[in-house]
C-alpha cells in the first residue's frame, strides 16, 4: 500500500537531506551522504561542499590533500565526482568492478589494439603509478619507454584515457595540479581505510544511499542518476525492493527507504529559504525528469546546452533564477538573474547566501539584482 504525501512534504525532505537547510555536518560528511559531489567544475564541487557546511574556500581544498580526506576520481555516469576517501572502495566496487574489460573491448574496436596489448599497457601504467603524483605525460613517457609510442595517445587523452582505467578499479585517484596539468597517485596515498566490497553488495548500498538522499525516486530515476543500463539497474534494485516503502505525492509515485517514513512525514516544509546551487550541483543531477524544479519555459535556462547545468538559485526547493559570481577589484560581485520579478521579502533573503559566499571565499560580496 502507498503513503500518500503532499508536495511540500517531499520537497521538504529532499532539501534536508541535501544538506540545504542547515547543518553543521563536515564536507566528509556530507560527501559520503549524497553518494558523492558531482566534480566535473572542480570549483564548483568544492563550493557546494563549502557553501552546505559553512567551511571555507582553504579547509576544503585541505580535505583533498590529506589521508581519509575526500578523494576526485571518476564514478556516477563515467563523470568526475568527489568522494569520502572512506567510500572509494564502494562505488569502485559497484561501477568499476569491470573496467578492465570494457577498456580492453573499447580499444579494440576503436583503436584496433590487441587484448594482450591492451592487457600490457593496463599493466604497465600501474607499475608507473607511485605516491608521488605524476601526469598523464610523465607516466605515458614512462610507459612508451618500454612499450613504444603506440601507447601514447591512449594515455594521454584528454578525457581520462587509459589512466581512468585504474582510476574505476580503484588503484588511483587525483592529486594536486602540476603546472597546468592534472595528475593521478596510488590511493594509498589518500586512502587508508579500503573495506572489500562484492559487486552485489557495493551496488545495493549505493542505491540505498542514494535514495536516503534523493528519494522518492523510481527505478528511471536510478539508472539515469549512476549511468548504468536498465537491465543492471533493474537486478540491483530488485534485491533492495523489499526495503522500501512506494510515496504517491500528486500525480507522482516514488519510493523510500522504509526506514525514512518517519523522517519524511515529519519533515517540515521549507519557508522562506533562497539557497545559490554552484555548477553541475548535485540537487539538479538525481532525477529523470525535473518538473518538480523547473518550469518548462524555464527549464533550458538551467539545463543548457552540451550537458551544462548552471548556477541555480532555489527559493523553498524550486529554481527561480540563476546567478554569477565575477569579481572586480578584489571586490565580489553577485549578480542575480530571476526568472520573475521578485519580491522585496525575497531580495532580503539572498543575504544569507551572501554570507555564505564571503565566508567561503573570505572576501567581501555584493549583491545586484538584474
Amino acid at each position: 500500500m502507498s503513503l500518500s504525501l503532499s508536495q511540500q512534504q517531499i520537497e521538504a525532505f529532499r532539501l534536508e537531506r541535501a544538506y540545504l537547510t542547515g547543518s553543521d555536518a563536515t564536507p566528509i560528511t556530507i560527501a559520503s551522504k549524497l553518494a558523492g559531489i558531482q566534480a566535473q567544475v572542480f570549483s564548483a564541487a568544492k563550493l557546494s561542499l563549502g557553501l552546505r557546511s559553512n567551511s571555507t574556500s582553504r579547509e576544503i581544498e585541505k580535505l583533498f590533500l590529506r589521508p581519509n580526506g575526500i578523494v576526485k576520481t571518476w564514478a556516477m555516469r563515467g563523470t568526475l565526482y568527489a568522494l569520502s576517501a572512506n567510500d572509494l572502495s564502494l562505488f569502485c566496487s559497484a561501477i568499476g568492478y569491470d573496467a578492465i574489460e570494457r577498456y580492453i573491448k573499447h580499444w579494440k574496436r576503436y583503436y584496433n589494439i590487441k587484448e594482450t596489448d591492451s592487457e600490457r599497457l593496463i599493466e604497465a601504467i600501474g607499475d608507473s603509478l607511485s605516491l608521488e603524483p605524476k601526469t598523464r605525460k610523465e607516466i605515458s613517457l614512462e610507459v612508451s619507454s618500454s612499450l613504444g609510442e603506440w601507447g601514447k595517445p591512449l594515455i594521454e587523452s584528454g578525457w581520462g584515457g587509459a589512466v581512468k582505467c585504474h582510476c574505476e578499479l580503484g588503484n588511483a585517484v587525483f592529486s594536486e595540479i602540476k603546472g597546468t596539468e592534472t595528475s593521478f597517485v596510488l590511493k594509498e596515498k589518500y586512502v587508508k581505510r579500503w573495506k572489500q566490497y562484492s559487486h552485489k553488495d557495493a551496488f545495493d548500498e549505493i542505491l540505498r544511499r542514494y535514495l536516503a538522499a534523493y528519494g522518492p525516486s523510481n527505478m528511471t530515476d536510478f539508472g539515469y542518476w549512476i549511468g548504468k543500463q536498465m537491465p543492471v539497474v533493474r537486478e540491483v534494485w530488485s534485491r533492495v525492493l523489499p526495503e522500501m516503502t512506494e510515496i504517491e505525492y500528486g500525480t507522482r509515485k516514488g519510493y523510500i527507504l522504509k526506514k525514512d517514513i518517519r523522517a519524511i512525514r515529519n519533515a517540515e516544509p521549507a519557508k522562506d529559504t533562497i539557497r545559490l546551487l554552484p555548477l553541475f550541483d548535485v540537487y539538479l543531477l538525481a532525477h529523470r525528469k525535473k518538473e518538480h524544479l523547473v518550469n518548462n519555459a524555464h527549464y533550458k535556462k538551467i539545463y543548457r546546452n552540451a550537458g551544462w547545468i548552471s548556477q541555480t538559485i532555489l527559493f523553498n526547493g524550486k529554481a527561480i533564477g540563476v546567478w554569477e559570481l565575477q569579481e572586480k577589484k578584489k571586490i565580489l560581485h553577485i549578480r542575480i538573474k530571476a526568472f520573475e520579478r521578485l519580491t522585496n521579502e525575497q531580495k532580503s533573503l539572498f543575504e544569507t547566501e551572501k554570507t555564505r559566499l564571503e565566508n567561503y571565499l573570505e572576501q567581501r560580496a555584493w549583491l545586484h539584482f538584474r
